[in-house]
């Protein structure tokens, strides 16, 4: 039944993920369910561009606990970190109070497109590192799904303008 349970979840997360299209939305979402999901006390995204630069980024504390975390120190050690998922246990990592944690990027075509966290007091298990790969996958693809959309939004109203701007001109030289 614990599996069945988790499975439950997963789906959940899933559908969640899918009905939030605007990317500013979705990853506020995305740190929501994390923590729903995954025994943590915070937990940490970063969105990124092609060249590997922090574009944006969210922080959530459980129970708006008032634990630190250096995010910029934070990620700084996780790209220097080329194992995914990276784990750590017990550790002094990026000076926040919380001794455990995972992290793991989301690629997409051979493409990170950012990393996602969780922080915690508490040790995580194999389990854990498996059900947090899941929520990745799943998170990349509502990113890039986010993303194309919001490239399709911008498209059609670029090209709006453009053709309203046309329109004028071919009105302008007419009456001439």
């Amino acid at each position: 039944t614990a599996r069945r349970t988790e499975l439950e979840a997963l789906l959940r997360f899933s559908q969640e993920l899918n009905t939030q299209l605007d990317v500013d939305s979705l990853l506020n979402l995305i740190l929501y369910l994390v923590i729903d999901l995954i025994p943590c006390d915070a937990a940490v995204i970063y969105r990124l561009d092609e060249s590997m630069n922090v574009l944006d980024y969210r922080e959530h504390h459980k129970n708006d606990a008032d634990d630190s975390v250096n995010v910029e120190t934070l990620f700084n050690q996780i790209m220097a970190t080329p194992e995914s998922p990276f784990a750590w246990e017990a550790l002094e990592v990026a000076d926040t109070t919380f001794k455990n944690g995972i992290a793991i990027r989301l690629d997409h075509d051979m493409q990170t497109q950012g990393i996602l966290v969780v922080l915690a007091n508490n040790p995580y298990g194999e389990h854990h590192i498996r059900l947090f790969e899941t929520i990745a996958r799943q998170t990349t693809l509502a990113l890039r799904n986010a993303e194309l959309y919001e490239t399709k939004v911008n498209y059609a109203e670029h090209l709006e303008e453009m053709v309203e701007q046309r329109t004028e001109e071919l009105r302008s030289a007419e009456s001439l």
